[in-house]
């Protein structure tokens, strides 16, 4: 109602009754992350959140957020109205879990924009590179939540079959850095792959019992380049009785070796990176000198390898 007084303060004039209902949801006290892990092996491509929300609340939006730097953080999925009891797990599929860790909050909104946001989480990022030296360095950086406390991180090589092998475990503050060497160690499908385990205790405000939890990072593969050593010498009647060059890494399909005299005729050819010249041409022995070979390979990565040079014959 609209009271008008006039200048005389005695004479006034009264508006119509209007009763107007405010309905203002009551967003709620808390919501605390207690989760940010890639989905895997399900989908490499998604980042599953959790999270925890105080029974005592709702909101017209629930929001997604997602950061690179932990400062700048966008929506990223719109989960719509929080209901009760409360959605606590989602994912996003929209991040490249290849690029880089992500930091995640989530943040729930009433209808006239007032907002309350949760801590956030940080995921686990995975990379690493080949030492050309049969080794794989792995590195990785911590994973980050604020009720989370961390036990330790495992670093798992996938097995030829897909089972995880561990082999190497880490605590919290320590360089989260490792060689791996692979010499032996045959690739599951032509690539080493990785990823990290972190086993954390989420105590969250309130609760009486800390909860075991974990997260994974992304799956990191790469594969040891080929590479092709080659004698510079042989003696068919000594130790080194074959020509044959040291393949690390050899493609059997893309391989061939052939050995040529001073006019350029083919003594020897082979497709087989086991087989190699003993020295004898039409079942004899060639003599000692200098003879030109070539060889070529596609490596594992899809480079053309080509090796040419020429190896002493010792009779």
């Amino acid at each position: 109602i609209i009271n008008g007084i006039k200048e005389d303060n005695i004479t006034n004039t009264n508006s119509n009754t209007v009763v107007v209902s405010l309905d203002i949801v009551t967003l709620p006290p808390y919501i605390y992350m207690t989760n940010a892990s890639i989905v895997s092996p399900v989908n490499e491509n998604q980042i599953q959140m959790q999270w925890v929300v105080a029974p005592d609340g709702s909101a017209n939006n629930v929001y997604i957020n997602r950061s690179l730097n932990g400062i700048a953080f966008s929506k990223v999925v719109d989960l719509g109205p929080l209901l009760i009891p409360p959605q606590t797990i989602d994912v996003d599929n929209t991040a490249d879990t290849q690029r880089d860790a992500y930091y995640y909050s989530i943040s729930a909104e009433n209808e006239c924009g007032v907002a309350i946001h949760s801590d956030t989480a940080r995921t686990i990022f995975l990379s690493g590179q080949d030492n050309f030296n049969l080794s794989n360095t792995l590195s990785w950086n911590e994973f980050e939540l604020k009720y989370g406390d961390i036990q330790q991180y495992v670093l798992y090589r996938f097995l030829a079959d897909g089972s995880l092998d561990p082999i190497a475990f880490f605590l919290p503050g320590e360089e989260m850095l490792f060689t791996d060497d692979v010499s032996g160690i045959d690739p599951a499908n032509g690539n080493y792959c990785y990823k990290v385990e972190c086993q954390y205790d989420l105590n969250l405000p309130g609760s009486l019992e800390p909860v075991s939890s974990i997260a994974f990072s992304n799956t990191f593969c790469l594969s040891q380049t080929s590479r092709i050593f080659v004698p510079t010498a042989f003696s068919p009647n000594g130790v080194n009785s074959i020509f044959k060059p040291e393949i690390v890494f050899p493609n059997n399909d893309n391989y061939n070796m052939i050995v040529l005299n001073r006019w350029g005729e083919k003594l020897f050819e082979t497709n087989d990176p086991q087989m190699g010249w003993d020295g004898y041409v039409r079942g004899e022995l060639a003599p000692q000198g200098v003879y030109p070979y070539v060889i070529e390979m596609v490596s594992t990565n899809g480079n053309q390898l080509l090796r040419k040079g020429t190896v002493l014959l010792l009779r």
